[in-house]
């Protein structure tokens, strides 16, 4: 399987903070890597650096071959990468379809897509004329997700969907990234196992922003060790279900 994302030894930092200590991955084309860790870990850190919203020290990071390091975030959205942020980021004030028709590169991208968006996410097609801010923690977190598609992105940055959501709603979210995966390339950060487990097809672990390991999600499933190494959990083994896709 080709790789899509090839992060190489990537410092970064916030401000005079250096967060980053030679990060690297590697992220398989169709595949859904989940970055997990402890809080702190600099999991957000590393996808807002590949979607160049974070200054970078040094290494380098490349999409399809193509070295990213240095552009700017809409020059990187320009070639076919989303971003999910963990705040989710829609404008309340605004409609369901309004907060889509902002994300459109092109004009008629959200008319091509629409279809698509309103199989995966059928709340929205009713409350498409609805303000966002109206809306549950866990509609909301659709949207955010759905404007990630609007344009046909082939790499989806996704940061913490589940965070704040029923376990009914995680499980939602997470059927609805795995079928998203079927058509783009994913990188999940996610503190919930399950759902890690249940996603992913690769995990990468990050530790006080350095590279900690990887491997197949079925590893990491199972190794109640490295569960309770790296991401401070009891240490149970949890079902892998991502490689079924």
């Amino acid at each position: 399987m080709s790789v899509l994302l090839h992060v190489r030894e990537l410092s970064a930092a916030i401000g005079p903070y250096r967060i980053l200590h030679d990060v690297s991955l590697e992220v398989p084309a169709g595949s859904v890597t989940v970055i997990v860790g402890r809080n702190g870990a600099g999991k957000t850190t590393t996808l807002r650096t590949i979607m160049g919203m974070t200054r970078i020290l040094s290494g380098r990071i490349e999409f399809d071959g193509r070295d990213l390091t240095g552009m700017r975030p809409y020059q990187i959205a320009r070639l076919g990468i989303g971003y999910v942020p963990e705040d989710r980021g829609i404008f309340t004030q605004l409609t369901v379809e309004e907060n889509l028709r902002v994300a459109e590169r092109e004009p008629g991208s959200l008319r091509r897509r629409l279809p698509v968006i309103f199989e995966l996410f059928p709340d929205l097609e009713r409350f498409r004329s609805r303000r966002a801010g109206s809306l549950s923690g866990g509609q909301q977190q659709m949207v955010a997700i759905a404007r990630a598609l609007v344009n046909e992105n082939r790499l989806l940055l996704v940061d913490e969907p589940s965070k704040g959501l029923a376990p009914s709603l995680v499980r939602k979210v997470a059927d609805t990234l795995r079928a998203i995966a079927r058509e783009a390339t994913v990188v999940l950060v996610e503190q919930n196992l399950n759902m890690a487990a249940y996603v992913g097809d690769r995990y990468v672990i990050l530790e006080d922003g350095r590279s900690a390991g990887s491997g197949p999600m079925e590893e990491l499933a199972r190794d109640t060790d490295l569960q309770r190494t790296y991401l401070g959990v009891s240490g149970r083994a949890v079902a892998a279900g991502g490689g079924d896709r």
